[in-house]
């Protein structure tokens, strides 16, 4: 029972309510979180995977945690990329994840958001 009786019309406790967004799950971890705190990636019409930053390109994408760790572990399984994006071949570009780590730097030490 919450702080406001429990009857009809009374306020959901905080942990009851529900996310301001939508939920995505991160491919790497696992985790689920609004999808404004995740990196979005989709495939582009060659085949290959692009960071999508303003979460508006076409198509499935797919979604990790803006940590090394996740990026790292979500570009290194391609089982879990091809089942996400339901292609049996996705390509990811050798400078991808450097551009990546180094964004999440930059967007640590700045305050700023690159994913």
């Amino acid at each position: 029972m919450n702080k406001n009786g429990g009857g009809p019309g009374a306020l959901p406790d905080p942990a009851e309510r529900q996310p301001a967004g939508p939920v995505r799950t991160c491919l790497a971890c696992g985790k689920k979180r609004i999808n404004r705190e995740l990196c979005r990636f989709a495939v582009d019409k060659e085949g290959y995977i692009v960071v999508d930053q303003e979460h508006r390109l076409g198509g499935r994408g797919a979604y990790a945690c803006r940590g090394n760790a996740c990026i790292h572990g979500f570009l290194k399984n391609k089982k879990k990329l091809s089942r996400a994006f339901r292609r049996q071949k996705v390509i990811i570009r050798e400078d991808l994840y450097g551009i990546l780590v180094s964004g999440v730097k930059n967007e640590q030490s700045q305050g700023l958001r690159t994913c």
